[in-house]
């Protein structure tokens, strides 16, 4: 029998290393600009070709939520789609849904190095914290827009585009585990300006259709892109990432934060399960919350071993 999580591995590895190989071939007017550069309809045919037979040839579950046919249809109108000049962010757009079909959180794409250095350099995004909530939208943090946009307004459109569709397109582009959209929503609400990025690439300028949450009265802001560097900074201080694991009880309820399964990050995960489950066993906890929507990818060859306390008592 083959070993399902071998293959699993190989195909992560596969998609990861393929996309935008020919990132520092392409042809392009500024070589100092990996936002600007484009690709032969050539090269596009050979990356797109290689991720489709590493994702149909090594991926062990891919149909487990999609069809053969939906998948073949979906990668065909995509490669039809391909034209000769697209740009890195362009042709990553017609990618990522796809890759998202497979409905896999461990298989997904990321833009070259190149292509995220020039983000840094020179990219323009939009300077608001977006926060998602039972399908609508709110500005919860300025980056320095200078808008004047009270914190809490809903946000109805972006540039006459309804948010449910902006949404809607933002969360197909994006990878998670099942039918999953807790951990998509999770990664726009912190990053929603560099997802809507990738998606619609540089604008200039924002026209929001925003309603004040105290008088409910709707308006058109104007709002201008300001430096990705910039905004990122702003962002990356309000979510400071830390991969210890970490257990909250209210109550009758806990919280299990698991932000990263990388032992060297919690070198001392045994004695912290040992204690973790003890509180829980003690304190009376009846529902537990186990939250990975930050976990990063376990290493087959040193996964942590839950201690068996975590067995003796059924968690619901």
């Amino acid at each position: 029998m083959p070993d399902r999580r071998s293959a699993f591995i190989k195909s992560t590895l596969i998609l990861l290393g393929t996309l935008f190989l020919f990132s520092h071939s392409c042809k392009t007017t500024d070589p100092e600009n990996g936002l600007n550069g484009y690709f032969s309809l050539e090269q596009l045919r050979a990356d797109f070709t290689q991720m489709r037979n590493a994702l149909e040839s090594n991926h062990p579950d891919r149909l487990r939520y999609e069809t053969a046919a939906t998948l073949a249809g979906l990668f065909d109108a995509a490669d039809s789609s391909l034209r000769d000049g697209m740009t890195e962010g362009e042709f990553y757009r017609v990618v990522a849904p796809l890759v998202a079909r497979t409905h896999c959180g461990h298989t997904n794409i990321r833009p070259s190095d190149g292509f995220s250095s020039a983000l840094g350099n020179s990219a323009r995004v939009l300077p608001l914290g977006i926060y998602l909530d039972n399908g609508r939208a709110y500005v919860d943090a300025d980056y320095g827009s200078q808008s004047g946009i009270a914190l809490g307004s809903e946000v109805l459109a972006i540039n006459n585009e309804a948010l449910p569709g902006v949404v809607e397109r933002l969360l197909a582009g994006i990878s998670a585990d099942a039918l999953n959209t807790s951990a998509k929503i999770h990664r726009l609400n912190r990053s929603f300006y560099l997802y809507y990025y990738y998606f619609w690439g540089e604008v200039p300028r924002f026209d929001l259709r925003v309603k004040d949450a105290s008088s409910g009265v709707e308006s058109l802001v104007q709002v201008n892109a300001r430096a990705y560097s910039q905004v990122s900074r702003d962002a990356g201080s309000r979510f400071p990432w830390s991969g210890r694991l970490a257990l909250e009880i209210n109550g009758s309820l806990a919280v299990l934060t698991v932000p990263s399964f990388v032992i060297g990050q919690n070198p001392d995960y045994r004695a912290f399960f040992a204690d973790a489950f003890q509180r829980l066993n003690n304190g009376g906890v009846k529902r537990l919350i186990i939250d990975i929507r930050r976990g990063t990818t376990i290493c087959s060859r040193r996964r942590p071993r839950m201690p068996s306390i975590s067995r003796a008592r059924r968690w619901c």
